[in-house]
């Protein structure tokens, strides 16, 4: 990501302004959300992007429904960000922020009206949801999940792409597995969509319109028409990883 933000450009041709920081505790990135977008204005577009893991348990209250998980500054125990705590920082933002989440549970930023982020158009989402009625049917004792606020729809202020939906797996090579490199499948199809100078395969294929720009509806498009001929296999059978986005459909240039 850090290198791919260093090449690419904004629609209007100037460079992001960079800033990368590692193993943040709870209190460094409250600190480097006030420090990095002190100098913005309500012109600006700001992006924010982080990966990490997330709460996607069923038994996390709504209030920490894909709360991050943040590096202690001791390491002597994990430190959870909820998704409030970054809605109230990044509304503090001058102008359009944009938020990719890489993490698990990602989607509970934007889940809104019992159901998944973005529309129910694809199979595979329409499958998982029809999935989940049929076994509480057969089983009562399967709690429905309580919807989370979707602390990130927020109109005109924020634009949001989650790695997994709403206590959802965001999967990825674990490097302590000793058979992966620790990338996460999310950031490698985002950055193979973006690509490269005179090749950006987001521009192109599933809902590219070939303008030279990569936008925020040909970003989730790409890396969900990728997700869904790219499962995971795990114990206890295949999964696919759903991509959310918000607003649905929205042509916001992001990277040229």
């Amino acid at each position: 990501m850090n290198r791919m933000l260093k090449r690419v450009r904004t629609p209007n041709g100037s460079r992001y302004a960079v800033k990368v920081q590692h193993n943040t505790s709870h209190d460094q990135l409250v600190r480097l959300i006030t420090q990095t977008f002190a100098d913005a204005d309500e012109n600006d577009v700001s992006l924010f992007f982080i990966a990490t893991h997330g709460d996607s348990s069923d038994d996390a209250s709504d209030d920490m429904a894909g709360a991050l998980v943040m590096a202690s500054a001791t390491e002597v125990y994990p430190e959870d960000f909820p998704l409030y705590e970054l809605r109230d920082l990044l509304l503090k933002v001058p102008g359009k922020v944009i938020v990719i989440l890489q993490s698990c549970g990602s989607g509970a930023a934007i889940y809104a009206n019992g159901g998944l982020s973005s529309n129910l158009s694809r199979a595979a989402e329409a499958f998982d949801s029809k999935a989940i009625r049929l076994f509480q049917a057969a089983d009562p004792g399967i709690a429905t999940p309580v919807a989370n606020t979707g602390e990130l729809r927020v109109e005109n202020k924020f634009y949001v792409l989650c790695a997994s939906a709403y206590r959802e797996l965001s999967w990825g090579d674990e490097p302590e597995s000793g058979s992966g490199n620790g990338s996460n499948m999310f950031t490698d199809w985002l950055l193979a969509g973006v690509g490269k100078p005179g090749n950006m395969p987001a521009d192109v294929r599933y809902a590219g319109n070939k303008n030279g720009m990569v936008d925020l509806h040909e970003l989730y498009r790409y890396i969900s028409g990728e997700g869904d001929h790219c499962p995971a296999y795990g114990a206890g059978g295949m999964y696919y990883q759903h991509v959310q986005v918000y607003p649905a459909d929205l042509r916001f240039a992001l990277f040229r």
